[in-house]
């Protein structure tokens, strides 16, 4: 599952960030070994429970979890990467929406993670895949 043909890129991550994406990849690693039934009602209810993460916050997030593993900056390491940014929000008390979709020209699938429906980190191919399945965002009320 993945898009990019190069790596993500690394930014340097304060201490903290860094803390919550170690975390996060630990959450994220656990997930997904997990049958993907069982992971999406835990990000549906983690979306359920908490109000929505602004895309600063997602990518602020998204980049301290590139920043940390090398395999989330891989080209293979799309699901993890989504799992670990969804996990790094939840840690805040955020939400964003989990995605996964393809395309069939050429067949790609890919993982990812959009906040207000905007696609967090990843090219404008992806506003064109097939989604196959979705976390969905909470709507507040307020």
């Amino acid at each position: 599952m993945s898009i990019p043909l190069q790596p993500e890129a690394t930014t340097r991550v304060n201490f903290h960030d860094r803390l919550v994406a170690l975390i996060a990849i630990i959450i994220g690693r656990r997930m997904e070994r997990q049958r993907i039934g069982k992971f999406c009602r835990r990000l549906e209810t983690w979306s359920e429970r908490y109000p929505p993460a602004d895309a600063d916050m997602a990518k602020r997030y998204r980049n301290a979890v590139c920043s940390v593993s090398r395999r989330c900056r891989s080209q293979q390491g799309c699901l993890l990467r989504s799992l670990s940014t969804a996990a790094a929000c939840r840690i805040s008390r955020r939400s964003v929406t989990w995605c996964t979709g393809f395309t069939d020209r050429p067949f790609r699938a890919h993982a990812w993670v959009e906040a207000n429906g905007i696609p967090i980190g990843e090219p404008d191919a992806v506003r064109r895949y097939t989604i196959t399945r979705t976390s969905s965002e909470r709507k507040d009320t307020q």
